[in-house]
């Protein structure tokens, strides 16, 4: 997973030819940077995989410790990113390309609802409280 991110990272060119980072405020177009767009898709991506681990019994528990990791990381980055820019678009697959922030947004939060356990629950419950206020 990390060779692919790295791969991805460095194919995207992480910030733009204006002389800023990726962290800089220019040269963010309103579909947002690339570094913004494919960290939301991980965080997809993480949360996703935290709920199918939470589902299989026999997961051993350092597995569902890391996955737990992610999703919080990935809760964190979809709060982060609605707070800075909730008008990007997300790729996350080649058959869903540019799939609006929000929709993620509630689509994670509704998975994390009905099918991740309690610390799903309350992982939704942190994405409600940031799209309310």
């Amino acid at each position: 997973m990390l060779a692919v991110l790295a791969t991805l990272l460095f194919a995207s060119g992480c910030g733009s030819d204006d002389g800023g980072g990726p962290d800089d405020k220019g040269g963010a177009s309103a579909e947002g940077t690339d570094l913004d767009r494919l960290l939301v898709s991980k965080a997809y991506a993480d949360i996703d995989t935290f709920c199918v681990r939470a589902k299989l019994k026999s997961t051993r528990r350092d597995l569902q410790n890391v996955g737990f990791i992610q999703a919080v990381e990935g809760v964190n980055r979809l709060v982060a990113q609605r707070r800075k820019d909730p008008d990007i678009g997300v790729p996350l697959n080649t058959q869903r390309n540019d799939v609006p922030f929000e929709q993620v947004y509630r689509e994670v939060t509704a998975k994390l609802k009905r099918g991740c356990g309690k610390d799903g629950k309350l992982a939704a419950q942190r994405l409600e409280r940031a799209a309310s206020g």
